[in-house]
């Protein structure tokens, strides 16, 4: 993973909604085209991530009802 990619991972941990998160994930892909990357977005790790933490949003909303805050 390099060092782009991290960060953008880590971005996706921080976020705090699933707003938050697709926020952050868009100005990941947004930088990615910039820089001219040409990585393969089915096989990118932050798109990875942020399905994780939609997911996990997800499940906190069908637990709880709502999203925490911290």
């Amino acid at each position: 993973m390099t060092a782009f990619e991290s960060v953008g991972c880590n971005m996706q941990y921080n976020a705090r909604n699933p707003k938050d998160a697709a926020r952050r994930f868009s100005r990941s892909c947004v930088a990615c085209c910039s820089i001219g990357r040409n990585a393969d977005c089915d096989r990118c790790p932050i798109a990875a991530t942020h399905q994780n933490m939609l997911a996990g949003f997800r499940e906190e909303l069908r637990a709880y009802g709502h999203y925490a805050t911290c």
